[in-house]
This record gives C-alpha cells, structure tokens and sequence, in this order.
C-alpha cells in the first residue's frame, strides 16, 4: 500500500501500524481512516485551543460536538483492526477490544508528543 499524506498524528500511528503489522486490504482501509480521523482530530483540538469550548453568545463550541463524533468513528475504525495487544498473548487470541487500547494508546501517544512539541 502506497503510503498517503497525513499530519503528525495520522503519519505516527499509520507508521506504526505498518511497521509491526500486516493488515489485509479492509484492515488498510480502516488504518487509512483511523489516521485521517486523527489528522482531523488534531484540527479540531486546535480550534479549541483556539477559541475556546464556549461561544461569545455562552452556547458550548460546535467543535465539542464533532470531537465526539470523530472519536465514536476513531474508536470504530480501531476496532476493525483488531491488533493483537502484545505481551503473552497469542496473536490469533487477541481480541479487537484488546486492539482498540493498543491503537488508542498509539494515538494518545501521538496526541501527547504533539502537545509537548516533540514533532
């Protein structure tokens, strides 16, 4: 698979990923997803940032709404891919709940790198 354009968050996990694991095509397209979800998640954290999570007219910033979203399809998409969790286990024993914490510590990993500059 030809490696497509992500951020920082969306290029550290989808390295990752195809660096320790060989995804079929559906886990690829899922990979594809999880890391522009990411990428997506990133953009809308900085408009929070940004502008805060309360509007000037005290309504809360629509940006909360679709973070939300964004990380029901991130934690879906993770767990598609169902990535064994590493340790003892046997990988034709890992579960996809065990493949949503490894991704997702992968991505809040990416998220705290980010966060404390370090990319």
């Amino acid at each position: 698979m030809n490696k497509p354009e992500y951020g920082p968050a969306g290029a550290e996990f989808y390295e990752s990923v195809v660096k320790e694991f060989d995804l079929s095509p559906s886990e690829e397209a899922a990979l594809d997803n999880a890391a522009h979800v990411l990428d997506y998640l990133d953009e809308l954290h900085r408009g929070v940032d940004e502008h805060g999570v309360i509007t000037p007219s005290g309504r809360p910033s629509p940006l909360l709404a679709e973070i939300r979203q964004q990380e029901a399809i991130l934690v879906r998409l993770l767990g598609l891919l169902a990535l064994p969790s590493g340790g003892d286990e046997d990988d034709n024993e890992a579960t996809a709940s065990s493949g949503v914490s490894r991704a997702a510590r992968a991505a809040a990993r990416a998220r705290w790198q980010k966060a404390r500059g370090r990319y």
